[in-house]
């Protein structure tokens, strides 16, 4: 993906781009995370916008579902925070797992893409298309279960038992290691385009890059469990 150095002035100079950034970064500054976490967070979104254009340019190389990028700014002064541009991609965007306003055979047809597609995804090896700088691929599950342990305990306000047999027993059950390979880590139907006319994914989107293909498989299927409302997006 082009660098800022390409980046036009008067694109950088859009006010709405600028506006835009700066109110979502303000926003989460004062009401979304609380101070305990700010320091880890912030850190791991700085990590996510490194990565994200990253992930694209290198999976557009390789002609899969993504928007081709554009241009990356990392001046933070153009609009409070670095960010990327991609292209527009025609198509549909699904926003509840069970497509009420569609027949069956699509639904099928549909979610046969999305798998083929995530089943795709999972062959690339990272450092063989140029993510060798994607992150740690080793102990991927232990290293999360730590970290979101530790942010629980950072954010909770009562004990709550289920919760504390799960911290305690995911440790002791954590599954072989794999061989890291490409992941989305929020892959589901609404971070989907599908084609406008065809059960066809056109680009994939939000990407949260991570490494465990079966981590990758259970997550997705878990947002059939949790149905609709805002926790289908956690």
């Amino acid at each position: 993906m082009p660098t800022d150095a390409r980046l036009k002035p008067e694109l950088c100079n859009c006010l709405a781009v600028r506006q835009a950034a700066r109110h979502v970064t303000q926003f989460y500054d004062r009401f979304l995370a609380p101070a305990r976490l700010r320091t880890t967070q912030f850190s791991v979104l700085a990590r996510l916008q490194r990565l994200g254009p990253m992930t694209i340019s290198a999976l557009a190389a390789q002609d899969f579902a993504v928007p081709q990028p554009i241009v990356y700014c990392a001046d933070e002064g153009v609009a409070g925070t670095a960010f990327f541009v991609m292209a527009h991609v025609e198509g549909r965007v699904f926003w509840e797992p069970q497509m009420p306003a569609s027949d069956p055979a699509e639904r099928a047809r549909v979610y046969d893409a999305m798998n083929a597609t995530l089943a795709r995804l999972h062959t690339f090896d990272p450092a063989a298309i140029g993510l060798s700088d994607y992150g740690r691929g080793e102990n991927y599950v232990a290293r999360q279960i730590e970290r979101w342990s530790k942010q629980y305990r950072a954010s909770e306000t009562g004990q709550i038992e289920e919760m504390e047999r799960l911290i305690a027993w995911l440790p002791d059950h954590v599954p072989p290691a794999q061989a890291p390979r490409v992941v989305h880590g929020d892959y589901r139907l609404d971070n989907m385009i599908v084609a406008p006319d065809a059960a066809r994914v056109g680009a994939a989107e939000a990407w949260t890059p991570a490494f465990r293909r079966t981590c990758n498989a259970a997550s997705t299927s878990a947002k059939r469990r949790l149905g609709r409302g805002p926790e289908s997006g956690l």
